[in-house]
């Protein structure tokens, strides 16, 4: 299953030659999110060939405007082009504030439901969960409130081999039981175990994306054994 992250800007709170603001596309299990919003996200994802109107999830880690001021230009952009899709939205309280401001004032009703969901800055929390994945915030230090965010997958069930149930000739209703881990027993009650008849699936994978921070000790044991980390540093200023 995919699991494929693009950067489409990474560079500090102004553009720079060839880097722009901050902003990821995530394919996680065939499910596109989008991570910040800087500005010239849209360009960027028309310059990789990405399939933004599949993007169903965004993530905003904070109101600093190099993470989001690309934002309400995407949200028009998919008005303008007819989407119907539900799209989510999660980030802080005011970010709704600043995106119904920009289409009143515009007198924009967009043609498809933007669902918003307010983030808990200040304590960790699972903002989607499934029986695939789940999406969990990281509490970080900046100057205003401001989080990071795990991606992860849930445990597969065991892989079946194929050739050791046709071997055995193991009826094709009891494949979901042996994928959860059951042994079989057979009309003359013979055991087969289950690690004769699977094998390990591919182990979750992990993404934590930590947005502008300064030095956390305790953001490692957050972070200890993800499969891909993306972290900036800020520096404090006196």
């Amino acid at each position: 299953m995919s699991f494929e992250l693009t950067i489409l800007g990474s560079s500090s709170a102004t553009p720079v030659y060839n880097r722009h603001p901050t902003s990821q596309l995530l394919v996680f299990r065939d499910r596109h999110f989008l991570i910040d919003c800087g500005e010239a996200t849209q360009m960027q994802m028309l310059k990789f060939k990405l399939r933004y109107h599949r993007i169903t999830h965004i993530f905003i880690s904070h109101l600093h405007g190099d993470h989001y001021l690309g934002l309400t230009g995407l949200l028009s952009t998919f008005h303008l082009q007819g989407r119907t899709t539900d799209l989510h939205l999660f980030g802080q309280q005011e970010l709704m504030d600043i995106i119904e401001m920009h289409l009143r004032l515009s007198h924009t009703q967009l043609r498809y439901n933007l669902i918003f969901h307010p983030i808990r800055h200040y304590s960790p929390e699972t903002l989607l969960e499934d029986e695939e994945i789940y999406v969990r915030t990281v509490v970080l230090n900046h100057r205003i409130p401001c989080t990071g965010f795990i991606f992860g997958e849930k445990p597969r069930p065991r892989r079946l081999k194929v050739e050791k149930l046709q071997e055995y000739n193991i009826p094709f209703t009891q494949y979901s039981r042996i994928k959860s881990g059951e042994d079989f027993t057979d009309g003359e009650g013979t055991v087969i175990r289950n690690a004769e008849l699977t094998e390990d699936s591919i182990p979750p994978r992990r993404y934590a994306y930590c947005s502008d921070t300064i030095f956390m000790p305790e953001l490692a044991e957050t972070v200890k054994g993800v499969d891909l980390l993306y972290h900036e540093a800020t520096f404090c200023m006196i």
